[in-house]
């Protein structure tokens, strides 16, 4: 494996670190909302709400940096446009012939699909909107999510190493 590769793959690596502690805030969150001490509150509901909003918020973000850093580097262009957060996603599916194997599998791909809208929507809705059912399905996605990412990640890097 060339250098650029190894360095790669070393900021990869490290990236996936930073998003396995925020995915441990998101389980410790949902404890607390699930715990007696945010039983009786809405305020600390709302609290907790927008708190692990925003850790989905950082993963998603922390999924896009390793994959626009993967595709950049290898592929040597990024999506542009309005779309390209879905085309980020469509073009870590593909294989590139002689260049490198998918990213990640489809299955992944349809299921991140759901966090940029959710991104969007935390960025422009005010706190008290946010839908406490809503905030559980997506931390349960992202929890879901993070193992199936983190493996797909390092499987990537290991049949790359084999065909560079």
């Amino acid at each position: 494996m060339l250098a650029h590769s190894l360095i790669l793959k070393a900021e990869v690596q490290a990236e996936l670190k930073e998003i396995e502690q925020s995915k441990k805030l998101i389980t410790k969150n949902l404890d607390l909302l699930d715990s007696e001490l945010g039983s009786n509150s809405e305020y600390f509901h709302q609290v907790l709400c927008r708190d692990i909003g925003f850790i989905i918020h950082s993963i998603y973000t922390g999924y896009e940096r390793i994959l626009k850093r993967i595709i950049k580097q290898i592929d040597g262009y990024l999506p542009e446009g309005g779309s390209w957060h879905r085309e980020l996603l469509n073009r870590s599916t593909l294989e590139i012939p002689g260049i490198r194997p998918p990213i990640i599998n489809r299955e992944l791909s349809e299921k991140l699909e759901e966090l940029p809208g959710f991104r969007h929507a935390l960025r422009n809705l005010y706190i008290h909107q946010l839908k406490e059912k809503r905030i559980r399905e997506l931390a349960r996605l992202t929890i879901e999510t993070f193992p199936l990412f983190q493996s797909q990640i390092e499987a990537f890097f290991a049949n790359f190493s084999d065909n560079s």
